[in-house]
């Protein structure tokens, strides 16, 4: 297996990019930019199934117009999230995520940050008081500090 990069510009000339991933055995293209780019990829990508190679053409947006949509609000998001999570030490932290049968979401977020002590989802059961609760857990193991997502 051969490992490596290839940095570069191309303009207008994707037939090139194909042919040149054809010779040198690239199996996965990474292409920046903008709606031209973008374009061009998928000319890639067409011609690549054409031609039934095993390539991966992956698009990764890029503008200097700073113009792609709801970046700003997904960074605005995940910078609550971080100002929330820091700020609520020793105690539990409940957070809701969308979706009716979507707990994979929050199951994967939860293994992810692993800090998450226990993750209840739509599509698996539970009871949280009781002898075998979730409450009842979470004070026998937690006594003073947990989350649950």
């Amino acid at each position: 297996m051969v490992f490596g990069c290839l940095l570069g510009e191309n303009c207008n000339h994707s037939r090139d990019l194909w042919l040149e991933a054809e010779e040198r055995g690239i199996n996965m293209l990474f292409l920046i930019g903008g709606n031209g780019t973008h374009a061009g990829a998928n000319a890639i990508h067409d011609e690549c199934r054409k031609r039934k190679m095993k390539v991966a053409v992956v698009g990764v947006p890029k503008t200097i117009d700073n113009d792609i949509f709801h970046m700003k609000e997904a960074q605005r998001a995940i910078n609550s999230a971080y100002i929330e999570a820091q700020s609520a030490c020793h105690c539990i932290g409940i957070v809701k995520l969308m979706g009716r049968k979507s707990g994979f979401i929050a199951m994967q977020a939860s293994l992810a940050s692993g800090q998450v002590d226990i993750c209840l989802i739509p599509e698996v059961p539970f009871n949280l008081h009781g002898p075998h609760g979730v409450l009842k857990h979470l004070f026998l193991v937690h006594a003073t500090n947990f989350m649950v997502c």
